[in-house]
């Protein structure tokens, strides 16, 4: 069982790693040229793109979508969960 402690900074790491990657697609967006462009790339609409990349996000970017992302831009796996 997790204590107190150990339960806050799993969630502390977890929201970070959020920013992070919500981070890491609004650069992927300047890259392309635009959510329009960035959506074409990833075959996910830009209203979708927007929301998971938003300061105060309406959605989070899990595992497997952070996957598919670093999969359909050609970047190494892990690419979406590290500072650049």
């Amino acid at each position: 069982m997790l204590t107190k402690r150990d339960r806050t900074a799993l969630y502390k790491q977890i929201q970070e790693t959020q920013r992070t990657r919500a981070l890491n697609v609004r650069a992927a967006m300047h890259s392309a040229g635009g959510w329009e462009e960035l959506g074409h790339l990833c075959g996910l609409s830009p209203a979708f793109l927007k929301q998971i990349a938003s300061d105060n996000a309406q959605r989070s970017i899990g595992e497997r979508l952070a996957r598919k992302l670093e999969f359909d831009l050609g970047v190494p796996k892990g690419w979406l969960d590290s500072r650049h």
